[in-house]
């Protein structure tokens, strides 16, 4: 209902009120390459597969949520093992109770359910689906970068949010208690070496924990040298951890999840076939999540990092690297947005590509799109979990209507213009396609170089449906998965050039 109030009331010059015949309309749809996946021959055999996966998805949800109205701990667990097996063989069931949950979940199941592959048993089997590949493990990296603050944002939105009201996630144990003006009064270029390496050996023999680190998880095929125990324990050394240098490029992930779920684990099963595609090491981070880290402690983890990575990739990682490329998917995109935005205004080293893949670009409660109305009945993305996702992340005192780190569809022409190109990689079925067609737009007129790649029968997540194994998966979307791939090769420099 609040979605067709909205659209009765958008203007009339509108792209989404323009009709398809519009030289606008051509303009971007000539800059987008349209697909079916799987091919339009084998339509029938695809969506039956993704009927299949949604079957699996609403069993699922239906006994996550079923499990949860028992109050007891030992009569949830038994609770969920016996109705995960009734809503697997009866599946019409497991789609009604689903529909009854997602009509008005509880934010905490709701995030259980989209954080499955990594609780328990589930994880265990999830990991032994994924491709094989030599190394994957985290690395903690320190927060060094000046963080987004209150008085950027009002600045950015030209004064207009005022006196400060905003609530930044400001409990203490989030942060480090030893040195706590050090993280933020000091960028990386200006840190002291050796007052970070002593602060952070001090920390570990304390046993405090890393609340003053970024996990970052590496993806690579291959045995890296600088992933020696100091650095996996949050120790960054002064001098370079290996001996050879490493000549590529830095291809840094965000992942998705609504702002409240999911972590890098959960994104491998297709970061692990772009690094052995790609024949580089993947940096993914697992940010820093919400309701109990609300904007924009989650953008500044993800800042925290790029700027670390760029900074300190040759001196302590011994990695030797021309280009950076930045890609997330959906609130990870987000994050791609705010790190790119945030290097410009900073006067960083930019990224020298972004690639989007259906990303959230507008958390306004008052904007909507046609495109919206698919979250009325899309089987992964309901309206009710959007909602879930931007009441989670956002902190009173917040205004997505003007605040473009949260809705960069509302940056400015002087801030796109200066974006490297960029990768759109949507559904045409997504609840979000619109705003990333505004969002092409937006760039091409101010002269980046943009592309999009649509299918035109997906909606979202796909990504994380490309599994193997037990897991419910869509084996078509294996092929999206490995089109990203070649998308990235594209844009990184060939290992024999450097």
């Amino acid at each position: 209902q609040e979605y067709i109030y909205m659209l009765a009331f958008a203007p009339a010059s509108d792209l989404m009120a323009l009709p398809v015949s519009s030289s606008i309309w051509k303009k971007l749809n000539s800059l987008t390459q349209f697909r079916h996946l799987g091919g339009v021959e084998n339509q029938e055999a695809v969506e039956q597969n993704f009927e299949n996966y949604f079957k699996e998805l609403d069993a699922g949800n239906a006994f996550v949520a079923k499990s949860h109205e028992q109050k007891n701990a030992f009569l949830r667990g038994l609770a969920f093992g016996w109705y995960s097996l009734y809503y697997k063989l009866d599946s019409k069931a497991g789609k009604r109770k689903a529909e009854m949950f997602f009509s008005n979940p509880d934010p905490k199941v709701a995030s259980e359910t989209w954080n499955v592959l990594d609780s328990g048993i589930v994880r265990k089997i999830f990991r032994l689906s994924l491709p094989k590949i030599a190394t994957s493990k985290l690395i903690y990296l320190p927060r060094l970068a000046n963080p987004i603050d209150w008085n950027e944002i009002n600045d950015l939105t030209g004064g207009k949010l005022g006196r400060s009201s905003l609530s930044f996630d400001s409990n203490p144990e989030h942060y480090s208690s030893i040195m706590p003006s050090f993280h933020y009064t000091d960028r990386i270029q200006h840190s002291d070496p050796s007052q970070e390496e002593h602060l952070l050996e001090h920390q570990i023999k304390k046993k405090k924990q890393r609340f003053d680190r970024v996990p970052v998880r590496v993806i690579a095929d291959e045995e890296l040298g600088f992933l020696h125990k100091g650095l996996t324990k949050g120790i960054c050394c002064q001098k370079p951890i290996c001996e050879e240098m490493i000549r590529c490029d830095l291809v840094v992930h965000m992942h998705g999840g609504g702002f409240i779920s999911m972590t890098s684990n959960s994104h491998e099963n297709y970061t692990r076939v772009w690094s052995k595609k790609l024949k580089l090491p993947i940096f993914s981070i697992d940010y820093r999540l919400a309701p109990e880290h609300r904007y924009p402690a989650g953008l500044n983890d993800c800042w925290h990092t790029y700027q670390w990575l760029v900074n300190n990739a040759q001196t302590k990682l011994g990695i030797m690297f021309e280009k950076v490329i930045l890609i997330g998917d959906s609130a990870g995109g987000n994050m791609v947005f705010g790190v790119t935005q945030r290097a410009i205004q900073t006067k960083f080293r930019v990224p020298d590509s972004i690639v989007l893949v259906y990303p959230s670009l507008n958390m306004s409660a008052h904007k909507a799109t046609p495109s919206y109305m698919n979250s009325l009945d899309d089987r992964l993305l309901k309206h009710t979990f959007i909602r879930i996702c931007r009441d989670s992340y956002l902190p009173a005192g917040a205004n997505p209507d003007i605040d473009p780190y949260l809705s960069p569809l509302v940056s400015s022409d002087q801030i796109l213009a200066q974006f490297p190109p960029t990768q759109f990689v949507c559904g045409k079925l997504d609840p979000f396609y619109d705003d990333s067609c505004r969002m092409m737009k937006r760039l091409d007129d101010v002269g980046v170089a943009v592309k999009m790649l649509c299918y035109e029968n997906l909606s979202h997540g796909f990504l994380n449906f490309a599994c193997d194994g037990v897991i419910p998966h869509v084996k078509q979307c294996h092929e999206a998965v490995r089109e990203l791939a070649d998308i990235l090769k594209e844009l990184i420099t060939p290992c024999d050039e450097h």
